[in-house]
């Protein structure tokens, strides 16, 4: 009988190790902070981003380990890095809200938007 309860245990020992990355991605809350997420989804929504490089920016995923150019202090899991890419769109204030962010890389900006942007970085910072 003992054998019978030993395939059984390393058939639920199997099962769990394949089931287990999608359980755990369920069970282990979010690391980004709810303010900063919310502060770049208002971000991709003031921009055109018809080639899609921000479609994994999606309200409650986590924005530290599944969101594209996205990077959190391992520690505070506060964001402090943002690298998007995006042909049109309006700089948003809302960037202004994270107060961790030390790299800020954008590409694709038409000069216009560049100065707009300076003037943004500026104000930012004359707030904080």
């Amino acid at each position: 009988m003992a054998v019978p309860l030993c395939k059984l245990c390393i058939v639920f020992i199997s099962v769990f190790l394949v089931l287990s990355p999608s359980l755990s991605h369920r069970l282990i809350p979010n690391r980004c902070p709810y303010h900063e997420s919310q502060a770049l989804l208002r971000f991709k929504a003031a921009l055109n981003d018809s080639e899609g490089y921000l479609s994994s920016w999606v309200n409650g995923t986590d924005c530290c380990t599944e969101w594209f150019g996205i990077s959190c202090d391992n520690h505070t899991n506060h964001i402090v890095s943002v690298s998007v890419y995006f042909s049109q769109g309006v700089m948003s204030e809302s960037l202004c809200q994270l107060r961790f962010l030390t790299s800020l890389s954008i590409s694709g900006l038409a000069t216009p938007g560049i100065y707009f942007f300076l003037m943004m970085v500026s104000w930012c910072i004359f707030l904080a």
